[in-house]
């Protein structure tokens, strides 16, 4: 059956923007090495949820929580190699010249390859819309709470030297900063910030081995607050949208896979990270444990403000990490519209560039208390992106790849969807029970 138009211009399509004097994200930018690749996939996935995962393990139990974590962690890994695997295939089966996007990949596969299936064809623009809605909201969420974190993290240490400023103020003088780094337009610059975030974590887990109380102290097992645990866990896991476009970055892109690959070492390394800070900080600070590590902190010490300092350094840092896959999206359809971004595309990009920071800006002023909606996006959106996209591009490429998916693969995806449902139904309604309540008691 031979292809409609619309299906081969899917196929052909790369979401660039080809205009004069543009560098375009993906490719016109100097490619960056194996190490700044590693370096960008640990500081898009260590952030304020890694602070978080003491926080998630008090849900959870000192014994129970670090093991689902864990699990959740293995599921992940394996889910992004699932989109990898997917992206790769799609690019040989359709020719294209690099691999596409994440929305895309979704949107392909949907298509099918010499599939008649055609009421699968049918929703493929809806999949890719609905794709790039969830990594748009999740990314620019992200940038909100960055912004209230490094916030809140100065102060935190203002008020303890009697320099009292209400946090509106403060997150306006952070935004000068943030807004300074959006204006990067190269990946490989950012990259090189990583090192305080590195310097954050390590002495973050070297203060909570400090005076550890008894581990019997500790509860080993909760049940009932499991749901909280999993949000968490799904908000602090959500990196898979910056997968694709830094292996297309990367100078050798074969190195981002493999059992050495940027993937597996940086992932690995994150959940090593997310299972010491979230182990060790629950074990210091039990039920007092605070929603960030850092809160707990005695702010009365040098040694935790310095702490706090490179901690929120490393958020400032990585705000414009996920800044990047965002703009990546929402800008290249914006070029077709606009005269200003035909004319001067640079020009246009800042621009556009500078809007966006003020809506998260915004957003944070507006609800200066994140993690209700953190929660909410963490449990819908990121549950959507890591679980049930990777599982549905699988299980259409093994059907067009092999003409079968086989029963192992439907095991393994069916509790990937079913576990990712379970999430956005109970986090999701839970975060929507929680706002409501919110409005509620404000109204009153």
């Amino acid at each position: 059956m031979p292809e409609s138009g619309d299906e081969n211009e899917a196929r052909q399509s790369k979401k660039k923007v080809s205009f004069p004097k543009y560098e375009e994200l993906d490719e016109a930018q100097p490619p960056i090495s194996y190490i700044e690749a590693l370096a960008n996939l640990f500081k898009g996935n260590v952030g304020t949820g890694c602070f978080a995962m003491a926080d998630a393990i008090r849900h959870a139990g000192i014994i129970l929580g670090p093991t689902f974590l864990t699990i959740i962690a293995i599921i992940c890994i394996q889910c992004m190699k699932m989109l990898v695997n997917g992206a790769e295939y799609i690019m040989k089966a359709n020719e294209l010249s690099s691999r596409p996007a994440y929305a895309e990949v979704v949107e392909l596969c949907f298509l099918g390859n010499k599939s008649e299936n055609v009421q699968l064809k049918k929703y493929s623009a809806v999949a890719k819309k609905i794709c790039n809605i969830a990594i748009c909201i999740t990314q620019l969420g992200f940038c909100c709470v960055y912004l209230l974190f490094v916030s809140s993290s100065i102060k935190l240490i203002l008020d303890h030297y009697d320099v009292h400023m209400k946090l509106s103020i403060v997150m306006t003088i952070v935004l000068i900063p943030l807004w300074m780094s959006i204006m990067v337009r190269k990946l490989k610059r950012i990259g090189l910030a990583n090192i305080f975030m590195i310097l954050g974590v390590i002495s973050a887990v070297g203060y909570s081995l400090i005076d550890l109380p008894h581990f019997s102290d500790r509860k080993y097992v909760s049940i009932e607050s499991l749901p909280l645990f999993f949000g968490t866990a799904m908000f602090a896991f959500e990196g898979i949208a910056l997968v694709l476009p830094l292996q297309n970055a990367m100078k050798e892109p074969k190195k981002f896979v493999g059992l050495l690959g940027v993937m597996n070492v940086g992932m690995v390394l994150v959940s090593i990270i997310y299972v010491m800070i979230g182990f060790f900080g629950y074990w210091k600070f039990g039920e007092e444990t605070a929603a960030s590590l850092t809160l707990n902190l005695p702010v009365d010490q040098i040694l935790a403000q310095v702490i706090i300092v490179m901690v929120a350094t490393g958020v400032l840092f990585g705000y414009p990490i996920q800044f990047y896959v965002a703009i990546q999206i929402m800008f290249s359809p914006i070029t077709k519209k606009l005269e200003l971004a035909k004319k001067s595309p640079i020009t246009a990009e800042l621009i556009f560039r500078s809007l966006m920071c003020f809506v998260t800006f915004a957003v944070a002023q507006l609800i200066p208390n994140l993690s209700i909606l953190l929660s909410l996006i963490g449990a819908v959106f990121c549950s959507i992106l890591v679980f049930i996209f990777p599982s549905i591009i699988e299980l259409t490429t093994r059907k067009a790849q092999y003409n079968r998916i086989g029963l192992p693969y439907w095991i393994k995806n069916m509790f990937i969807i079913l576990l990712a449902t379970l999430g956005i139904i109970i986090g999701g309604g839970q975060a929507i029970y929680e706002i409501y309540l919110g409005f509620f008691t404000d109204s009153n």
